[in-house]
């Protein structure tokens, strides 16, 4: 059995999934057919959510272009204005993390998502008309409150339907679309710079208008077109919902499903939930910084303001490939720690490109920093989740440790929107590639300290095991110690 396969998926459902009657997936469908089972999942549940979460980064990345649009004159922000309300952002986001998914799990997900997704198009669309600093801020804040709790929401989604080792290449089909996001706003935002000159009334507007109304426009097609649970999933036969529900039964067996306040002190007080939040967290900050930032250093390089924002688009491409062969490279072989340190390794040498490069004669040189750059950061979240997810036992344990990360992992935003500031532009912006390089360092030597702790936590498992005489059918004795259980190994 792989590493992955003893590990169990976040199951809101699990309750009626209890008496599921017992059907081995490959005798009664085969191996083939499972795979063109799992291929339906896919082509049902993916695009759509795939789509929602590229205009939720869609329409907080868009920040990024409008200031290149000239939003910043326009409203005549004050020195640290921009900063400040790309903060903001990330502070009320950060704060409606937990709230917005224990409202999903209780409205459910097929109404839940929908009704987020009409409410912050309806803000990005307000954005358009705000006349000051004050109003700009006011509307960042709501948008932060709006789009809060969708991205670890989805990936819990996204565990209702598919097992462990399978998890990866799906976060990462849908959290791809981040990188498409920042392609697709940068043609539309060069589109509209070429129409309209970059100080006029409508250049940056028209950018929140635009965006918003596709929001506004896919939420509503969403409360249509999401499928809520798979016992409910009207594209899947009797059969075929039997056969989901006992995969996810079969991969999750041996670990706990219920609710227990026992599970969330687990999850508050065990040091894998601290040492992945670090890890997470301090790789957002690039993450952030570059959906905020990346056309202005671009243009910073001697380029227009709107050939800065047809060239982001190329370093985003090549990330939304790279995220997809990391993730498909560490299902395959199980080993999720090691692809972070190559995927970090990457940014890292993207962002001291970026700091050593003679900007004004080396245009060039610098603009290839930014495909690494790029690549690295965004191959790095989908990895890193699932090798949480992988590495957590139960239910309630897995959904506090996933929240605690990704909570805290956006408050890495706030520093992200104070790393390149105007001032810093006549030099580079060196100060901001130097704190990128900083954090991506503490993030890999993070992730190498916890591939060798689990190494060590392992072994301590075998030798206990073997002194004890304790044996794979005994798994149900440990249920409630979840990834502490000797019989659960970590993945690395």
């Amino acid at each position: 059995m792989s590493t992955d396969e003893k590990k169990a998926p976040s199951l809101a459902s699990s309750q009626s999934h209890a008496h599921i009657e017992p059907l081995e997936v490959d005798e009664s469908l085969g191996q083939i057919a499972e795979k063109r089972l799992v291929r339906k999942l896919d082509f049902h549940i993916l695009p759509l959510i795939s789509i929602l979460h590229l205009l939720s980064f869609l329409d907080r990345s868009n920040f990024g272009n409008a200031k290149a649009a000239g939003m910043t004159t326009t409203l005549h922000l004050p020195s640290y204005g921009y900063n400040v309300a790309a903060a903001l952002f990330y502070v009320f986001y950060a704060a409606f993390e937990v709230p917005s998914n224990l409202l999903m799990k209780k409205i459910g997900p097929n109404r839940w998502f929908p009704f987020q997704v009409v409410c912050w198009g309806i803000v990005c669309l307000t954005i358009a008309f705000t006349q000051n600093f004050a109003g700009l801020c006011i509307v960042r804040v709501f948008l932060g409150i709006t789009e809060a709790g969708l991205f670890p929401g989805l990936g819990y989604y996204i565990s209702l339907w598919y097992k462990r080792k399978e998890l990866a290449w799906r976060i990462a089909i849908f959290y791809a679309s981040t990188t498409s996001s920042g392609a697709f706003g940068g043609i539309l935002t060069y589109g509209i710079m070429k129409i309209h000159p970059p100080h006029h009334w409508g250049a940056w507007r028209l950018i929140f208008i635009i965006e918003g109304a596709i929001t506004i426009a896919a939420g509503l097609f969403a409360f249509w077109g999401m499928v809520g649970l798979p016992e409910d999933a009207k594209f899947l036969s009797e059969d075929e919902r039997k056969v989901v529900l006992r995969r996810l039964e079969v991969d999750r067996e041996g670990h706990a499903t219920h609710y227990s306040k026992e599970f969330v002190i687990q999850g508050l007080t065990d040091w894998k939930t601290y040492l992945y939040a670090v890890i997470y967290q301090v790789n957002c900050i690039p993450v952030y910084a570059l959906s905020l930032f990346l056309p202005s250093i671009i243009a910073n390089l001697g380029y227009t303001n709107a050939d800065a924002q047809l060239m982001s688009v190329p370093p985003y491409v090549v990330a939304m490939c790279g995220a997809l062969a990391f993730a498909w490279i560490s299902d395959k072989k199980g080993l999720r720690g090691p692809s972070i340190l190559v995927t970090e390794a990457l940014a890292i040498i993207g962002f001291a490109v970026l700091l050593g490069t003679n900007f004004k004669k080396q245009p060039k040189l610098g603009y290839m920093g930014t495909f690494f750059t790029c690549t690295g950061t965004y191959s790095t979240v989908p990895v890193l989740l699932s090798w949480a997810a992988n590495n957590t036992g139960g239910d309630t344990k897995k959904g506090v440790r996933i929240a605690m990360m990704v909570g805290l992992g956006n408050l890495g935003g706030i520093v992200a929107s104070f790393s390149y500031r105007d001032q810093d532009k006549s030099k580079g912006y060196k100060l901001g590639h130097k704190v990128m390089i900083a954090g991506l360092c503490m993030s890999w030597t993070a992730a190498l300290i916890a591939i060798l702790a689990f190494r060590q936590v392992n072994k301590k498992k075998e030798e206990r095991c073997k002194a004890e005489g304790i044996t794979e059918d005994r798994r149900m004795e440990f249920v409630n110690e979840g990834d502490n259980s000797p019989l659960y190994k970590l993945s690395l």
